[in-house]
């Protein structure tokens, strides 16, 4: 019984360790905000030559509390081998004595910056793993005067300073998100920085964050004022929580995956321990004749037999609320993950109250049934009654001329077994089944997973860097390309618009690789198009529904209506994420024909040199080469911005792993108990191998067929269904990525499981086979 409270303590832990990490996982970034979250507001004045008069006013308006202002510096920094530059690296300086403080970032490795030290810098955590950046390496910027538009460099040279790297960080605004809204690659600069290269900021370009008195919600108010005062900002100001839906997106799938643990471990926690504790109570009332025939009624046995289920249920519940606490910093998974304010030991004591008294009820009750099943049977118990059923399995294997011990374990495992000797085989398989296919689907989604990181055309880019320039340059722009560097080109458009039943979206055409279909096709005449799935669910349309599209002229088409067709939905595609999208319909986008976009848009024009690279070449080193090759002749050279999106996904692959590694556990657990119940419970029929010759080695074998007996038809059924489930949850997992959905299932991955599961099973069979081979059949005999 020892042995059944250990499993309940455990699995129950890890179910309720599950449901206070999807609690803590879907809690974490709101509580970074209240932690973090010292400003609630941001604005900027869009290069208004009076900024510090409107920042000014701004800081003595009666509801701002306190104001911080950052300035941007356009440069290049070097570190570990890899050089990245504007837009690939944001590198802010505040203007303030106290710089980035404690209450605006969370500290992932390392320390705060000291705002005194010029050389000492701090980098968001997403630029960090980008780079395999750590606290206390070397970096060098440069740093250059700006003039004009687009952010050409101006005619002094850079500036260089060789900085060290103090902390790696979280700050609002910098994490992945699966739109690509957002500002993950920062690098923050001292205020002592600022002030030694002061001129070579773009300070009418700065940033102001506002703590407000009320927080959030003096928005508004906030907001009316600015209006009323005539102050001028570009655009109304942005809140903090601006990007809490984009974070959450991504957080849901690791709640949702945690949620789903749990309750998967909760039902293949019932259906385990309820067969177990009926074996095991049927095989504890051998007394209960005696008992009977003394004047105890089936109430009175039935009670008994419940007692000891109780105590049972009751050290697994006090087991399992400890192990949930203990698992407690493994939690949360994901995003969330770094977004913890409060990382280590938690007690979440709403669901450790609920999941004990869980546990404790439930598994009580479980044994209720088989406890009055024993009772009736009272009169049974103790004389062998009854046929048991051939093993017909067991016969076959014997009739082909298989070994003796592999045609015992084999009979161990499939014959019935008799009132006096349940051995709970049906138990084990349920729980082997269950870990094989847990295991199996984990594989699957990781090799996904993994499929999905190494092929940016599932997220939708065909293309390694597109260069951004204007339309008639982009001819020359191609042919000054390093021919070592490029292996491809084409011409396409990548920051036009187009309205699509009043959304404005994205449009995507070009002479290049068609866009990457989710469902569908691409669209091949003018009067098609194809949309992105989140597009889709906005406007509650279809493949084969028709939809209004228009052309956006200027800003959004306030002087003259643009032309519009009606088009016809052919397919879904992924949408290429591009670097600082602030809008709402981030990710979002159209992909047509030139000849449709042109129907719809008078001023339509390639902007942009799509690139691919060589095989070989670093796509981080390759995007700064293209930059160096284009300088002044290029408004931007944008990389892929896949990796803040499949590095949000990369965080929660544990889930699955974590739900396969309990379920394993469980089946270990179950299988031991059941080998160990085998060898005690069928000591008769090991003694009769025994007296008919069988010596220790073929006993011990004996023990490890019936192991592979029970894992053998686990395998078989746990595969398919594992595979069929990983491929089904991966499907729904890129549909809610809206990416190109192909489930990978490794057949060597399958076979390392197989291989895997035989050898454990083997090995789990050792100390029981071993006290098999000490049964002693004189002893034995005599006392049946």
């Amino acid at each position: 019984m020892l042995g059944l409270a250990l499993l309940v303590g455990v699995v129950s832990g890890a179910a309720i360790a599950a449901a206070a990490g999807a609690r803590r996982t879907d809690s974490a970034y709101p509580r970074f905000l209240t932690t973090y979250g010292r400003f609630h507001a941001e604005v900027s004045t869009g290069g208004d030559p009076r900024t510090d008069q409107i920042f000014d006013e701004i800081a003595h308006l009666p509801r701002v509390v306190a104001t911080s202002r950052s300035s941007l510096f356009v440069g290049s920094l070097t570190a570990r081998g890899h050089t990245v530059s504007f837009p690939d690296v944001l590198l802010l300086a505040p203007h303030g004595t106290e710089g980035f403080s404690a209450a605006q970032l969370k500290v992932v490795r390392g320390r705060v910056a000291d705002p005194r030290a010029v050389d000492e810098a701090m980098a968001g955590y997403v630029l960090a793993e980008r780079l395999g950046l750590r606290p206390g390496d070397t970096m060098t910027v440069a740093v250059s005067s700006q003039e004009g538009d687009g952010g050409r460099a101006g005619t002094g040279g850079p500036e260089t300073r060789r900085l060290r790297l103090v902390g790696v960080v979280a700050v609002v605004g910098g994490f992945e998100t699966l739109t690509g809204r957002g500002f993950p690659n920062v690098v923050a600069l001292s205020p002592a920085f600022f002030r030694a290269h002061r001129r070579l900021a773009l300070t009418d370009e700065d940033t102001l964050t506002v703590a407000l008195r009320h927080g959030e919600a003096d928005i508004p108010a906030f907001a009316k004022d600015l209006r009323e005062r005539g102050i001028h900002t570009d655009g109304p100001p942005q809140p903090a929580s601006a990007y809490t839906s984009d974070v959450q997106a991504v957080n849901r799938v690791p709640v949702v995956t945690l949620w789903t643990a749990a309750g998967l471990l909760a039902l293949a926690a019932l259906a385990i321990f309820g067969q177990a504790l009926s074996r095991e109570t049927l095989a504890r009332a051998e007394d209960f004749p005696t008992l009977r025939a003394l004047g105890m009624s089936s109430a009175a046995l039935t009670a008994v037999s419940v007692v000891k289920t109780v105590l049972v249920a009751g050290s697994g519940a006090a087991i399992a609320v400890g192990v949930a606490v203990l698992a407690s910093p493994l939690m949360p998974l994901g995003l969330a993950r770094v977004a913890e304010p409060h990382p280590g030991l938690d007690a979440d004591w709403l669901v450790l109250g609920v999941g004990g008294v869980f546990t404790l009820g439930l598994v009580s009750l479980v044994s209720v049934f088989p406890a009055r099943r024993a009772a009736r049977r009272a009169a049974g118990i103790g004389r062998r009654g009854g046929d048991v059923r051939p093993a017909a399995f067991a016969g076959a294997i014997a009739r082909a001329g298989m070994p003796a011990s592999m045609t015992s374990g084999v009979r161990l495992a499939t014959g019935a077994s008799g009132p006096t000797e349940p051995v709970p085989v049906r138990t084990a398989f349920v729980g082997t089944s269950f870990a094989i296919a847990a295991v199996t689907a984990a594989l699957v989604f990781a090799s996904s997973l993994g499929h999905l990181v190494q092929e940016p055309r599932l997220f939708g880019y065909s293309w390694d860097a597109a260069v951004a320039a204007e339309p008639q340059s982009l001819d020359d722009v191609a042919g000054s390309l390093p021919s070592e560097l490029v292996a491809n080109t084409w011409k396409g458009t990548l920051f036009a618009s187009v309205r699509v039943d009043d959304l404005v979206l994205g449009a995507f055409a070009g002479e290049g690789p068609r866009p990457s279909i989710i469902k569908g096709r691409a669209p091949e005449t003018p009067k098609e198009v194809a949309l992105d799935p989140r597009t889709l669910d906005r406007i509650h349309k279809g493949i084969g529904d028709t939809v209004s599209a228009a052309g956006v002229q200027g800003d959004e088409a306030r002087a003259s209506k643009p032309p519009s067709r009606r088009m016809r939905i052919v397919g879904s595609f992924a949408v290429p994420r591009l670097p600082f999208q602030a809008n709402q319909n981030a990710a979002q986008g159209a992909a047509l024909t030139l000849s449709g976009l042109s129907s719809i848009s008078t001023d339509v024009a390639f902007d942009s040199l799509y690139v691919k690279f060589r095989a070989g070449v670093d796509p981080i080193d390759g995007v700064q080469k293209l930059k160096d090759a284009t300088a002044g002749r290029a408004f931007a050279v944008i990389s892929t911005q896949r990796l803040g999106a499949v590095r949000g996904v990369q965080r929660i692959s544990a889930a699955p792993w974590f739900l396969g590694g309990v379920l394993a556990l469980l089946a270990v657990g179950t299988l031991a108990h059941t080998l160990l119940l085998t060898t005690r419970r069928r000591r008769r029929d090991l003694a009769i191998l025994k007296t008919l010759g069988f010596v220790g080695r073929q006993v011990r074998a004996t023990v490890a067929w019936f192991a592979v007996a029970i894992v053998a038809p686990a395998l078989v059924f746990g595969l398919p269904i594992g595979i069929a489930a990983g491929r089904w949850g991966w499907r729904r997992f890129a549909e809610y990525l809206a990416v190109v959905p192909e489930p990978i299932a490794p057949p060597a991955g399958a076979l390392m499981v197989v291989a895997a599961v035989l050898a454990v099973s083997i090995a789990i069979a050792a100390a029981p086979a071993q006290i098999a081979a000490r049964v002693r059949p004189g002893t034995v005999l005599r006392t049946e």
